[in-house]
């Protein structure tokens, strides 16, 4: 018979616990930079990103959208929700959200990146377009996979359901 397994480094280290979620429109497409860092392992890779451009093209009227959408989000899940728009920088759209409370922040995301079609959003390490949850392919690859544990809490999700199929841009 085998013996038991042991783990010789010990247990798991504890997640941290942050106090603020940023919520973010960063102006580079992390697809983009993920697919720049492959073609800098990999030169002949370097076909995905060649011919584009490195930022995303924020949509007209999308700042307006999401200063009225804010107001409703922040009613509905009991929230503080104030969005930034930086002139210059390394996003073009921030939220701070309170950091214990991760499945307001999904439904926030997702409502959002609906609203804004085509725009990359970061929440942390995950990264969230048309609605939908990514991560990065087993945590350290470089490229984006559809994730199958992010997913918006159903009291939430039934909060926020009519704003998810309400209006695009």
């Amino acid at each position: 018979m085998r013996p038991f397994p042991v783990n010789p480094r010990g247990p798991r280290k504890k997640r941290v616990k942050r106090e603020v979620l940023l919520l973010g429109c960063p102006r580079y497409s992390p697809q983009w930079e993920l697919a720049a860092l492959r073609a800098l392992i990999k030169p002949q890779t370097r076909g995905a990103i060649e011919h584009t451009s490195p930022e995303q093209r924020w949509p007209s009227g999308g700042e307006a959208a999401v200063r009225r959408i804010c107001p409703e989000l922040a009613e509905r899940l009991v929230l503080k929700l104030e969005p930034h728009f930086p002139g210059d920088g390394d996003y073009l759209m921030v939220l701070q959200l309170p950091g214990d409370r991760w499945g307001e922040a999904l439904a926030v995301a997702k409502v959002l990146s609906t609203r804004l079609p085509g725009c990359w959003l970061t929440i942390g390490r995950v990264f969230v377009r048309d609605g939908r949850f990514f991560n990065r392919e087993r945590g350290y690859k470089l490229t984006l996979r559809e994730s199958s544990h992010h997913r918006v809490p159903r009291a939430m999700a039934a909060e926020v359901r009519d704003l998810i199929a309400g209006e695009k841009m």
